[in-house]
């Protein structure tokens, strides 16, 4: 069974999160409105979430998904973000250890590239020895020396937002760093 997602009717039922309109600059566009998700991205604790630290937001292009990051209290440099399987941001136990932002689930893996051999097999953003990747790594955020991104990276593997409705994602500290921030998608 399929997901038949009408943009316009999420965006009444998602409010503020959800927001039709063309992308910055409109260049390329046939007049159409193509979909934008915001997501406030806030801190995992072993509580659940915390302080808010900013916020992605996704636009849907006939290229792909362009992400547009405004975070903080990253990591200087190169930072991991994922998009997982769950819709959640909670804490949860992997290997006998309460880990923060555990409850999202593995990557986001919808070809199998992970198999069973599972994330520590091929690292963050590292392709298999397949040379693949998971469906949900998405393209790494860069931080200033103060700790905030305000990368914008394409995610041309997805090709619709319909793809990551109902999931979180997870950005870490670092490339191979802790799940630090997390947010929902809508469904």
């Amino acid at each position: 069974m399929g997901l038949s997602v009408n943009p316009r009717l999420l965006a009444c039922l998602a409010g503020s999160i959800l927001s039709l309109g063309a992308p910055a600059g409109g260049q390329g566009q046939t007049g159409a409105s193509l979909p934008r998700l915001q997501v406030p991205l806030y801190e995992v604790t072993s509580k659940g979430t915390g302080v808010r630290l900013g916020s992605l937001r996704f636009s849907q292009t006939a290229k792909g998904i362009v992400v547009h990051a405004d975070v903080r209290g990253l990591l200087p440099g190169r930072n991991s973000m994922h998009i997982h399987e769950y819709r959640s941001c909670g804490p949860a136990v992997e290997k006998g250890q309460l880990v923060p932002g555990a409850a999202a689930g593995p990557h986001w893996d919808p070809t199998g590239v992970m198999g069973h051999v599972g994330h520590g097999a091929h690292g963050h953003g590292t392709p298999t020895a397949g040379g693949a990747l998971p469906l949900g790594d998405l393209p790494e955020l860069t931080a200033n020396a103060d700790g905030v991104s305000t990368s914008v990276v394409a995610a041309t593997r997805l090709t619709s937002l319909k793809q990551i409705l109902g999931r979180s994602v997870i950005v870490h500290r670092g490339l191979d760093g802790p799940k630090f921030a997390c947010g929902v998608l809508p469904r």
